[in-house]
Order: C-alpha cells, then sequence, then structure tokens
C-alpha cells in the first residue's frame, strides 16, 4: 500500500507528464495484485477508457484517481 505522501506525489508527476495524452489500449485484471482496485466489471474497461484523453490526477488518502476524458475525479469538500 502506498502511503498518503506518496499518493500526493505520484498524481503531481502523472499531472507533470500524462496530461493530454490519449489512451490506446487497456490491459485490467491482468495479474493478481494489492494495488488495482476497479469500479464495476474490469473487463469493461476497454471499452470504457480506449481513445479518451487523460484529465488531472488526485491523491486521495493512499489512493491516486485519474480522471479520463468523460469520467472525472469527483471534488470532494469537507
Amino acid at each position: 500500500m502506498i502511503e498518503i505522501p506518496e499518493s500526493s506525489n505520484i498524481a503531481k508527476q502523472l499531472n507533470e507528464t500524462v496530461i493530454g495524452k490519449t489512451i490506446v489500449d487497456v490491459v485490467a485484471n491482468h495479474s493478481p495484485h494489492k494495488f488495482a482496485f476497479y469500479h464495476d466489471d474490469p473487463a469493461n474497461y476497454k471499452r470504457l477508457l480506449s481513445g479518451q484523453v487523460i484529465g488531472g490526477s488526485a491523491g486521495f488518502g493512499a489512493m491516486v484517481e485519474i480522471s479520463a476524458g468523460e469520467y472525472h475525479i469527483k471534488k470532494y469538500s469537507c
């Protein structure tokens, strides 16, 4: 599991390197590991994400969320 400062740093690095790039191919749930969490069925990810443009990234606790096309990071408020 990544730590909170790491998630913020990874999000910052993603924002500096991948914003505006287009997703060409998607492979989800290919190998077992503990660092990927899926919402809905991973088999649908290729159809949903191929061709989408990468937007901003943000660290939320020990997670990193990345916006892709119409799939945006939710804005949280306290």
